[in-house]
């Protein structure tokens, strides 16, 4: 990845929708050259999708929780984490360390809501214990990640040769 092409990704995580014209111009390069270069990012799985971002309570999600989940055995983890990806309410799964397993970020409607979620999880087979944090305000809920330029290897020192004299 050279500069170019952390540019290009600084633009599209603060516009997805933005043209690839506009792209190609911002960073100096035709629109077939930057279109290319977008394409091998994604063929890559640098950049993973396009994505509209939707405010949660414009959807009627009123509360936002991280659930801290532990897990009895490890032989449990397949078939847990397949029950994360059935569950509208969670938008983030991560095995983690420390305390619990798992920590989910999850949407609900309201508070019964979460307590009706809370009761799914801590019935799925393996769950031994949960703990969860109410989000009471969202300071800072995405960020773009921050693409850095490969160090560009060293040019090789061309010899130059010297031509024949005629």
């Amino acid at each position: 990845m050279d500069q170019i092409d952390a540019t290009i990704l600084h633009l599209l995580q603060a516009d997805g929708r933005m043209k690839c014209n506009a792209i190609a111009e911002r960073v100096g390069l035709s629109v077939p050259a930057t279109a290319m270069r977008m394409r091998k990012l994604e063929q890559r799985g640098v950049i993973t999708g396009y994505h509209a971002a939707v405010s949660p309570k414009l959807m009627n999600y009123h509360v936002t929780a991280f659930i801290t989940v532990s897990v009895e055995t490890a032989g449990r983890h397949e078939s847990i984490t397949r029950r994360f990806g059935e569950c509208d309410e969670i938008l983030e799964a991560h095995a983690i360390t420390g305390i619990g397993s798992h920590l989910l970020k999850v949407v609900s409607r309201d508070t019964q809501s979460l307590e009706v979620l809370l009761g799914r999880i801590q019935a799925w087979p393996g769950v031994v214990a949960t703990r969860t944090s109410v989000v009471l305000n969202t300071y800072k809920a995405s960020a773009p990640i921050r693409a850095v330029p490969e160090a560009l290897p060293a040019q090789r020192r061309r010899r130059s040769r010297a031509l024949p004299e005629s």
